[in-house]
């Protein structure tokens, strides 16, 4: 099978443990002390006491079943190889279990029809079913799910539509009774290619989040033009700066560094910030010569990927930046300015 990544938790984005799927499932199957321990009491409250469920759910280890990541984030630049497994969620609100269990075996009465690879219980009241497909182009994924959606759940409600992104993960759980396709030659899901609908050329220049350079429109560096003449990007990014580094004093550290990056890249760009100017900020505060460490060609990666992703956004917080930074100024001035005399 091919390589999935495990994270620690919800908050971990960077880790680079790289599993066969057959061993995850090994994992769910056995489970170790606390993986066992620790699913069977969250099942127990997940009725009783849903914020704790919630809340505990959340310290769980996440696996992203669409390959190899180098970080979780959406971008296909982001995966090091694409797997050939999606991992269906189905979900039902507060089911008798024998509603599971019907939909499970009815799963796997028709597994070889439907390219089922394995079915498990999730932390909650539904099912994981991993699905095995031909795709070989990360930045279809999206496509191939609407279409295993259409051509074999289109019945099914509790099909979660989320598993269309990328970066998608679900929480590992225990399951003594996950099946495994016993089939040596399961035939996987075609996906279609001639059915997806191509973009249009104004949806490739927003949306293209697989291109590894980004340039501005002349629109954009016009915008860009007038808000520097009252408020330079080097001076927004300082002040940026110095409010993430308080909020996050750990930013630099391993397992913060590359969400602290998309995040400040995605805001970067909301705040009409040249691409340019953010990513020689970024690498400095992030590249090899600072704490942080990261590569800078990482880092362009990551940039890149937030400035072709939200490029719709481009410059859409900067204008009440500007109304804050002029009524900053004008009441620092009345506070300096000499009292008239009369």
């Amino acid at each position: 099978m091919t390589k999935v990544t495990i994270y620690k938790n919800v908050s971990d984005t960077s880790s680079q443990s790289y599993y066969d799927f057959s061993d995850v499932l090994k994992i769910i199957k056995s489970g170790d002390s606390n993986l066992r321990q620790n699913t069977l009491y969250l099942r127990s409250i997940v009725k009783t006491n849903p914020t704790e469920y919630a809340n505990l759910k959340k310290q769980f280890p996440m696996v992203a079943s669409s390959g190899e990541f180098k970080y979780r984030n959406s971008n296909p630049s982001s995966l090091l190889s694409y797997s050939n497994i999606v991992v269906a969620d189905l979900d039902w609100n507060d089911p008798d279990p024998s509603i599971i269990e019907g939909k499970k075996e009815l799963l796997i009465q028709y597994a070889n029809r439907m390219s089922v690879y394995a079915v498990w219980k999730s932390l909650g009241h539904g099912l994981k079913v991993a699905i095995l497909h031909d795709n070989t182009d990360p930045y279809l994924h999206s496509e191939l799910v609407k279409q295993i959606k259409a051509k074999l759940f289109s019945k099914t409600p509790q099909f979660d539509e989320k598993c269309k992104d990328l970066s998608r993960t679900f929480f590992m759980s225990y399951d003594p009774d996950v099946w495994i396709n016993p089939s040596p030659q399961l035939t996987p899901f075609h996906f279609d290619v001639s059915l997806v609908t191509p973009a249009s050329p104004t949806q490739t220049a927003s949306m293209n989040y697989g291109s590894t350079s980004f340039t501005h429109t002349q629109q954009e560096l016009e915008m860009n033009a007038k808000f520097q003449s009252q408020c330079s990007d080097k001076t927004l990014m300082n002040m940026l700066i110095r409010s993430f580094n308080a909020k996050n004093p750990d930013y630099y550290r391993d397992g913060n560094r590359h969400s602290e990056v998309l995040k400040r890249a995605t805001l970067y760009c909301k705040d009409g910030i040249l691409y340019d100017n953010a990513l020689w900020s970024l690498q400095g505060q992030f590249g090899p010569n600072s704490r942080a460490g990261l590569s800078d060609s990482d880092i362009k990666s990551m940039v890149t990927s937030c400035y072709n992703k939200r490029r719709g956004d481009f410059g859409k917080d900067r204008r009440r930046f500007l109304d804050l930074h002029q009524a900053y100024k004008e009441q620092k001035s009345s506070k300096n300015a000499w009292p008239l005399k009369p």
